[in-house]
């Protein structure tokens, strides 16, 4: 419900840098930001600005809810600041259709986690990312891809899904046509374009909405500040 984070936990002080909007919550001692499209502007430039202007908050809501996807650079840009340790995990693997039949793929390969390549120093602290049913394409990828981290938890719904890159074109009738040419699997095989499940699944309770509240932002600050 907008109007319930607008009033209760962005609030009428909160901040814009980009396509982020956040301020602190839970007493100044997490982060929430509130990123609606992956089509919005997310450098890491602006991401290391909104963290670094809460130094003392115990960790990140990063809400995607709602999200229908945009470019993919922005899912790197992210993910850039949240390396994880040592040699960069796998993140997926990604294949492209190459014949009429229904098993015709190219090999596979392998997406690894992007390193931290800026100036700017590596988010550490606890990340709970929310999703739900409205989360598509770039937004389905980010999700998938922060499995890979040990620093961040999914938390919500399972996505809408669309992990193939789509193209398409327009038929002499002038009829438009869109599918995906392409495939994502998980480092274990597991094809989740109908829908990337998180790894705690929440729903938004209509009762804690009715008292002004987001039950699953909630959650995610409880997470954050009990150290697990």
């Amino acid at each position: 419900d907008d109007r319930v984070v607008a009033l209760n936990y962005l609030r009428a002080d909160y901040h814009r840098t980009g396509g982020f909007s956040h301020n602190a919550i839970a007493n100044g001692q997490v982060v929430y930001i509130r990123y609606s499209s992956f089509s919005s502007s997310a450098s890491s430039s602006q991401l290391n600005y909104v963290l670094n202007r809460y130094p003392e908050a115990k960790g990140v809501v990063l809400d995607l809810r709602q999200n229908g996807g945009g470019s993919v650079e922005n899912i790197w840009n992210i993910l850039r600041l949240f390396a994880p340790e040592g040699e960069a995990p796998l993140l997926y693997h990604t294949q492209l259709k190459n014949g009429p039949d229904h098993n015709d793929f190219t090999p596979l390969e392998e997406v690894y986690a992007p390193e931290n390549t800026t100036s700017y120093d590596t988010y550490t602290k606890p990340v709970v990312v929310l999703t739900d049913r409205g989360c598509y394409s770039a937004t389905s990828f980010f999700a998938l891809s922060c499995r890979a981290y040990p620093n961040i938890t999914t938390v919500g719904d399972t996505t809408g899904g669309g992990l193939g890159i789509p193209n398409g074109g327009q038929l002499p009738n002038g009829w438009y046509y869109r599918f995906s040419i392409t495939r994502t699997l998980d480092p274990q095989g597991n094809n989740y374009e109908n829908g990337v499940p998180p790894e705690v699944q929440l729903l938004l309770d209509p009762q804690s909405t009715a008292n002004g509240r987001d039950n699953l932002i909630d959650y995610a600050v409880e997470l954050i500040l009990s150290g697990k």
